[in-house]
């Protein structure tokens, strides 16, 4: 596929409007054609995706809603904070239509009627009362749980790459590791010969010798 081919997910040019006279789109000079806009597949195919602004949108999104959900939890362990989550729902919903507009998802409009001539209670009743309120509710519930799987999954990534880089320098330096298949556990020279000699392990049979090649 050449850069101008267009996909199922890529914006085709407008056709012209009913009783203009201005040609097709097929018939005009394609050096005149809009750019197409590349679907989010074809963008991460590209090798040096990672070096623009895209992903590390996305990261910085998956940041905020690791903050936001533990400002969540602790704040609904205690019966205050349970009383106003719904209006803090009301600010995540600002941060919300925030985002996608800065994300390229369009503006969103704002759910909440106006009410400016109401006194503070009446406000608060009034709110409550909203549909947009609870809708935001429970898109503040959800970025939560969303936030503690991105946090964990963050979480995984980092101890999985911090023990691959681990192991690399220790077997790196010349030493020996040996791993028990059984009981997937790693041992040193040292832990391997105490726990032989006191019985705990076999000297022969489940253990696998760990190398860096």
């Amino acid at each position: 596929m050449t850069s101008t081919d267009y996909t199922l997910h890529d914006a085709a040019p407008a056709a012209p409007a009913a009783g203009s006279q201005a040609p097709a789109s097929f018939d005009t000079d394609p050096a005149d054609q809009p750019k197409p806009v590349k679907s989010l597949w074809r963008r991460m195919a590209n090798p040096f995706y990672i070096f623009t602004a895209g992903p590390w949108i996305a990261f910085a999104v998956l940041v905020a809603q690791g903050i936001v959900a533990s400002l969540v939890s602790g704040l609904t362990a205690s019966l205050i904070g349970l009383l106003v989550l719904p209006f803090l729902a009301i600010g995540f919903g600002f941060y919300e239509r925030w985002r996608l507009a800065k994300t390229g998802h369009g503006v969103i409009a704002n759910g909440h009627v106006d009410y400016p001539n109401a006194s503070f209670w009446e406000g608060v009743l009034f709110r409550l009362k909203e549909i947009a309120t609870w809708r935001e509710v429970g898109s503040l519930a959800l970025t939560t749980l969303w936030g503690w799987i991105a946090g964990a999954v963050l979480f995984l990534q980092i101890m999985a790459l911090g023990s691959a880089g681990a192991l690399a320098y220790y077997l790196g330096n010349g030493n020996r590791l040996y791993l028990d298949w059984q009981h997937l556990s790693l041992y040193s020279q040292g832990e391997l010969d105490y726990y032989i000699n006191q019985g705990f392990l076999p000297s022969a049979g489940q253990m696998v010798e760990v190398t860096s090649q």
